[in-house]
């Protein structure tokens, strides 16, 4: 019999001869007494197997029990041990199907001795698949399932957790800026069902039910603009009443870095940068909401009324580069400074002029800019500005030339507005250091001389000094 047992194992490797000495031993015949009581399994509850030769069950039942599509006992295992190729494929299949292998090769053949010697063996070393024949059949398997992983590292896991995972959307609810900002960096593309978003001004924004949709929280009361990115428009709280401009993205077009840009800005509350209010992203679309000021209007429209007023010109662009150094000293480049995104009253006053800076859709910060549009790039697009406010022609300068350009104005200005001008141009200074050698240039410019008092003897009232 131990004969008999080497050649039914052709090519067995050391491994397999020791699962399958475990497997005989999980099943015991003890011939001695004639008791085929059977063997008892470790496996938390008594399995007691009855292995007499009218109790144990036939291959073919076993067959009909897994539903093994074969017509005879020849078709699954020939001569050599090989197994059938249904049976490859599940045993080239994952972790879960072995147990499959396991069952069939647990019990003894339905042909072996009657004295049940030898059985367990030979159901062990006929479903036991050699190495060889296990290698190739996994290898053909994969290729037919090129995804499947065979492993469990972490990594892999982690990896398929967040390939897997999409974000709920957890409505609209009232945040800080920072929430605002994980908002913004979380808005998931493949799952744009419901509502998602963070508003920061709980006066000015009613939410109902995580919710703030239009005709239901809120109305929409005219168009402001519109553009290649999308529309703008002013909105009114239905609940509050209060007024907000909605700049309305498609998502796909949306940059999560023009939120946390803009909301950075607005918390260090200039009065030349318009404050962020809130993200609401609804289905496909991003809204974003910003401050309302009534009487602002868009540079653009009223260009052509600063051209008769110098000192005008000279006080909104301060104004503009006031806004351009709070970019620059918190490390954000606009990169979209025109007339378009530049806001201003329509009285020419320049007691009462305001200026506000708006879309910070192309902004970037210091650290992700890629190429040569950096913090010179708003100051050469704000003293274009200047140019143009002025008269002149600012359409020959060229940003990318590094020679000497020449600043093309009307004849009648002053000498010193033209070479500040020059010198802008072509030295590329910093927005803080333009703004100081405004300063300067407008005390010279339009302040009063004082001339004395109008009398030899005159006495001041009070003194100037205040001692």
């Amino acid at each position: 019999m131990e004969g008999q047992e080497n050649h039914n194992q052709p090519n067995m490797s050391s491994e397999m001869r020791q699962m399958a000495a475990q497997f005989e031993s999980l099943v015991q015949v003890d011939s001695s007494s004639g008791d085929h009581g059977g063997s008892h399994f470790d496996s938390g509850f008594d399995t007691t197997v009855d292995t007499s030769a009218d109790s144990l069950p036939t291959f073919d039942s076993i067959q009909s029990a897994d539903q093994l599509d074969t017509n005879s006992r020849d078709n699954q295992v020939g001569g050599s041990g090989a197994v059938h190729d249904s049976e490859l494929h599940r045993a080239s299949q994952p972790a879960r199907d072995s147990s499959l292998v396991d069952m069939r090769g647990s019990f003894p053949d339905q042909t072996s001795s009657g004295d049940g010697q030898g059985s367990s063996s030979y159901a062990a070393e006929n479903f036991i698949l050699d190495k060889s024949q296990e290698d190739t059949q996994l290898a053909n398997f994969l290729q037919d399932e090129p995804s499947t992983e065979l492993t469990n590292s972490p990594e892999v896991i982690q990896r398929d957790l967040e390939r897997d995972q999409k974000p709920s959307p957890q409505g609209v609810r009232y945040g800080k800026p920072s929430d605002l900002i994980a908002c913004a960096k979380s808005l998931d593309k493949r799952n744009t069902s419901g509502q998602d978003g963070v508003l920061l001004d709980q006066n000015k924004f009613h939410i109902n039910q995580d919710s703030y949709r239009e005709d239901k929280e809120y109305d929409k009361l005219g168009l402001l603009g519109e553009g290649s990115y999308g529309n703008v428009n002013i909105i009114r709280d239905k609940m509050t009443k209060m007024d907000a401009v909605a700049k309305c993205v498609e998502l796909e077009n949306f940059a999560p870095s023009e939120a946390e840009n803009w909301c950075n800005l607005t918390t260090v509350n200039s009065p030349f940068i318009v404050p962020l209010l809130g993200l609401v992203r609804n289905e496909m679309t991003v809204m974003l909401f910003s401050e309302y000021t009534p009487g602002l209007r868009d540079l653009e429209a009223i260009i052509e009324y600063f051209r008769k007023e110098p000192r005008q010109v000279m006080v909104l662009t301060m104004e503009l580069f006031r806004a351009l150094v709070c970019l620059h000293e918190n490390k954000i480049v606009h990169k979209d400074i025109h007339e378009n995104n530049i806001l201003v009253s329509q009285s020419l006053d320049h007691i009462f002029l305001k200026m506000k800076v708006i879309d910070f859709g192309e902004s970037k910060k210091f650290e992700d800019i890629q190429d040569d549009v950096d913090e010179h790039y708003d100051v050469w697009c704000a003293i274009h500005i200047f140019i143009r406010m002025l008269g002149g022609h600012p359409s020959s300068l060229d940003y990318e030339r590094r020679i000497s350009q020449e600043v093309r104005l009307p004849p009648k200005t002053d000498e010193r507005i033209l070479k500040f001008s020059h010198w802008v141009i072509n030295s590329r200074p910093k927005a803080e250091e333009v703004l100081s050698s405004m300063e300067e240039l407008e005390s010279e410019l339009y302040s009063v001389p004082v001339t004395g008092p109008p009398g030899g003897n005159y006495e001041p009232s009070v003194n100037v000094n205040g001692v």
